[in-house]
């Protein structure tokens, strides 16, 4: 037999607990609902004030947006670290801000001289206040150079090393620093356009990387930087006692510009001498192709010569008059911008200017598109060995490219002068008497001697002596005389005046083109090794990360996590947007760090 248990009628008290149980669980989920909400966006901006309030459960009472009874800081440092012997974090003219507030006192930020941002914000309880620095103030810093930060800022902002932090006693902290406005926003990303960012700072790392030949200077391009980070506690507060647990109520982001390498050669410049020089020397060459007696004069004398010896040996060629002008070539316009516009394949450029070669870290670290930008927390940034081994690579095929162009423009301006001829020359006896007189008229190109497609047509004329002549003539060759020799001549003479010339430009003024590039292959050579023993060194000597979060695992050595109290005590969060870490002999560990872009919230406590 099946027992049936029988429904009790419910008390008035029972009655009254299934409700307050169904109040409860419906106040549970509004909870957690609008505790989802409450996840800030990493800008200042999104401090607008909204109200929750939550019915008591138990004896706690959390009402975020409404209770003022929190104790909350933030701190903005745009530039941290120590640096050849210079300590950042105690410096007056690269202080920090920091700004607390209590749910009793005024606001107190630090330093006193800090510039309350919204004065008239209606809001008694919310406190936003900057202190950038100022990039004039940071100048002889050994190694250092911060004044390209303080040109082509965009508008909005109050400067690269800008430094803001907010407070509000209802349990939210926000800082920001860096290239930001002064509601937070990061002013720098990777869709930043170039024109919107002012120029970088420059670290001077020459001591990192001493004794390389052929290397003058070794220096780092940091460019603009931003973050900021926002902490919602309370909404973590009610999450923690009341939900999962799962809310931080932290927001971060940040930017970088960009981040290069730049290694000075007298290599690089020395590229630009020798094309000028060579540039000087085919001038000269060209001027003396020309003249009574100047090298094309000579060359057809010589070419009348080589037509006599094929014909007969014992006859001299001798010049008899002689007139040759050569146009004025223009290498300048034919170099154009060769000399001064810088190699670049987008990560490597060799400023052929300033004797520089300049390596894109952003790009060969990052991304061809985003650089830096949106990395994963505590990215460290290691050159592989094969991009150690492209730097090199990347070098020399931009200046062998370069080579070959400056080599080709020469050529082409050689091969586009003009040369005007009218030379006669006899073929004589040993006994000085003419047996004929060759005339050669000749208007061509340098080029067209060179491609052999010019033609000559030289008037072979006999002397009246052949009666004297024959028996001289056939002394030397049975048979031979004036007419023979004449003729044979007259068949002989156009290849060996081409050949001739084409042998004599060859050598000058062409030569010189040669030999040039020939000079830029040993020179590229000498380059690429200096920029290589640079690159090798990287990787011992410089460690990067961008994103860096001390609470997040992986974040660099020298960082350390603040966890705080839970759940009345946030944990303390930063964000950096790049720290760079050089081989420093004047550091404690031998490492040194500079941090740029740093923003910290919390901790944020409820007063209780």
């Amino acid at each position: 037999m099946t027992t049936r248990r029988r429904l009790e009628p419910l008390s008035p008290g029972a009655l009254g607990r299934v409700r307050w149980d169904a109040v409860l669980v419906c106040l549970l989920a509004c909870v957690l609902v609008v505790g989802g909400a409450l996840r800030a966006v990493p800008t200042l901006a999104s401090w607008t004030d909204q109200e929750w309030t939550h019915g008591t459960v138990g004896t706690s009472q959390i009402r975020c947006g409404t209770d003022t009874n929190f104790r909350a800081q933030a701190q903005a440092k745009a530039l941290g670290g120590s640096f050849l012997g210079t300590d950042l974090e105690g410096l007056a003219a690269a202080r920090g801000m920091s700004l607390v507030r209590t749910p009793t006192t005024a606001a107190v930020p630090t330093p006193s001289t800090a510039t309350d941002l919204a004065p008239n914000d209606g809001d008694p309880t919310l406190d936003t206040y900057g202190n950038p620095l100022a990039v004039t103030g940071l100048t002889g810093i050994t190694g250092l150079t911060v004044s390209g930060l303080g040109t082509g800022l965009p508008m909005g902002s109050a400067g690269a090393l800008n430094q803001v932090a907010q407070v509000t006693t209802k349990g939210r902290a926000a800082a920001a620093s860096g290239l930001v406005d002064a509601t937070g926003a990061v002013l720098v990303g990777a869709s930043t356009p170039a024109n919107q960012l002012p120029q970088p700072a420059v670290l001077d790392l020459s001591s990192v990387f001493s004794g390389i030949t052929n290397v003058t200077a070794t220096r780092m391009s940091v460019g603009a930087t931003g973050s900021n980070a926002s902490l919602d506690f309370c909404s973590s507060l009610l999450d923690d006692l009341w939900g999962p647990g799962t809310v931080t109520g932290i927001t971060r982001s940040y930017g970088v510009a960009g981040l290069g390498l730049q290694i000075d050669s007298p290599t690089v410049a020395a590229l630009v001498t020798d094309v000028n020089a060579t540039v000087t020397s085919l001038g000269t060459a060209v001027t003396a192709l020309g003249g009574a007696n100047g090298q094309v004069a000579v060359a057809i004398t010589n070419g009348v010569q080589n037509a006599s010896n094929s014909v007969v040996t014992g006859l001299t060629a001798a010049r008899t008059s002689s007139t040759v002008t050569v146009s004025t070539p223009n290498f300048t316009t034919a170099l154009g911008a060769l000399r001064t516009t810088p190699l670049t394949d987008g990560k490597v450029t060799v400023d052929l200017v300033n004797g520089r070669v300049t390596v894109n870290l952003a790009t060969l670290l990052g991304s061809d598109a985003a650089g830096l930008n949106g990395l994963a927390p505590n990215s460290s940034l290691q050159l592989s060995s094969a991009a150690v081994a492209s730097i090199g690579t990347r070098v020399d095929a931009l200046v062998q490219t370069w080579s070959n162009q400056v080599s080709a423009a020469l050529l082409t301006a050689v091969r586009a002068v003009t040369v005007t001829s009218d030379v006669t020359v006899a073929s004589r006896t040993a006994g000085l008497l003419d047996v004929t007189s060759t005339r050669s008229q000749h208007v061509g190109t340098i080029g067209a001697y060179l491609d052999r497609s010019a033609v000559f047509t030289p008037v072979v004329t006999e002397t009246g002596l052949a009666g004297v002549l024959n028996p001289i003539l056939s002394a030397l060759m049975p048979g031979l005389t004036v007419n023979s020799y004449a003729t044979r001549m007259r068949a002989a003479l156009p290849a060996a005046l081409l050949t001739a010339m084409n042998s004599a430009l060859t050598a000058q003024p062409v030569g010189q083109v040669t030999t040039l590039g020939t000079t830029l292959t040993t020179r590229r050579g000498t380059l690429v090794t200096a920029v290589q023993a640079v690159a090798n060194r990287m990787p011992g000597a410089l460690a990067i990360s961008v994103n860096v979060q001390p609470d997040v695992a992986g974040a660099p050595p020298g960082t350390v996590p603040v966890p705080g109290a839970l759940p009345y005590t946030s944990p303390t969060y930063s964000v950096t947007a790049l720290r760079i870490g050089v081989v420093s002999a004047t550091a404690p560990t031998g490492f040194a760090y500079l941090s740029w872009a740093r923003s910290t919230v919390g901790p944020v406590v409820q007063v209780r």
